[in-house]
């Protein structure tokens, strides 16, 4: 493929700027700052992925996790995290895996063992 010797420099400009923005944001990661001081505008939309990304920690709290949270968990479908939140709502906070074992229909030693470690249990 021909290029021109102005495709040529738009190209090498295009990847300079492309190797400029990696190393921005792998300096960002590392320091774990922006580099710029964001608008207000801004702060709100980091505050909305911030809560989203807290959502989405692992081990995620079995007392106080949404149906939408517990489907992240493997083996955890619609269903399964619909009958979690019903038995939490009517039967209270749950101690430990034993006893959601015991009191949630669908999840045996099995599935409780999956879960171990990618659940915790907050005392309300």
């Amino acid at each position: 493929m021909y290029m021109s010797q102005a495709e040529k420099r738009a190209a090498l400009l295009l990847c300079l700027l492309a190797l400029a923005g990696a190393g921005l944001r792998l300096t960002s990661v590392r320091h774990g700052a922006l580099p710029f001081r964001p608008l207000p505008s801004d702060s709100l939309a980091l505050r909305s992925v911030a809560g989203q990304v807290e959502s989405r920690r692992l081990p995620l709290d079995l007392n106080t996790a949404s149906a939408a949270a517990l489907e992240r968990l493997e083996g955890v479908g619609p269903e399964l995290a619909r009958r979690i939140i019903e038995e939490r709502v009517r039967g209270g906070p749950y101690k430990d895996l034993r006893d959601v074992d015991g009191r949630v229909r669908g999840i045996g030693a099995v599935k409780a063992g999956a879960l171990e470690g990618r659940v915790i249990f907050s005392t309300p």
